[in-house]
């Protein structure tokens, strides 16, 4: 099992960053909690899990009375992958995974939101996954919403995902200043209601 830690000086989320199906999953809360009981972490964290694994996950925790997984870090952004395309070991967010967040309460953590800077590099190309009439689709209805915002792609995509549902935090990857600056920008945004449904219903 590949664990990945986020502290912030209180402890942090721990992550169990892919899903050790050879590691009895009893196995692996009981050692997470551990941690927690120690108080070395506050929360534990899953990546690149399929919707029923967390779900198993999440009764083995309650059948044993320890804590379960409080947020799912995923592949997911704005464009969405071709049917049938995968990403080898990382996990991209799909409609089982949504409906899980949305009965269970878990939190989603956006890996990838901003597809490695394709949205706007120009020297950067989308995935194969990625290419195709959907994606072109997709793409022009950010094109039309930031011509009348005044927002750019990446903040218009950050958008989306903390606004639709399930809402979604976007990790931020940021490697200059303006970087940042042009993802803090995306919260001072405020779309309509009819934006936010064209750019989510937006499909080929």
């Amino acid at each position: 099992m590949l664990v990945r830690d986020y502290r912030n000086g209180r402890g942090g989320c721990q992550y169990a960053h892919t899903d050790d199906v050879n590691t009895p999953m009893e196995e692996t809360l009981e050692a997470f909690n551990e941690l927690i009981t120690e108080g070395k972490v506050r929360a534990i964290g899953a990546s690149n899990f399929k919707a029923w694994r967390l779900e198993r996950a999440r009764q083995i925790a309650e059948r044993n009375h320890r804590q379960s997984y409080s947020a799912i870090q995923q592949r997911y952004s704005y464009l969405r992958p071709k049917s049938g395309w995968d990403f080898g070991d990382q996990v991209a967010a799909n409609q089982d995974l949504f409906e899980f967040i949305e009965d269970t309460g878990i939190s989603l953590v956006a890996d990838s939101p901003l597809l490695q800077g394709a949205y706007t590099n120009p020297n950067k190309e989308f995935k194969e996954q990625y290419q195709g009439p959907d994606t072109d689709i997709r793409l022009a209805i950010l094109d039309k919403i930031a011509a009348e915002t005044g927002a750019t792609r990446n903040q218009l995509v950050y958008y989306w995902l903390m606004n639709r549902k399930p809402n979604a935090i976007p990790l931020i990857a940021a490697t200059t200043d303006e970087q940042f600056e042009e993802a803090v920008g995306s919260l001072e945004l405020e779309l309509s209601e009819d934006m936010l449904k064209a750019m989510t219903e937006a499909k080929f």
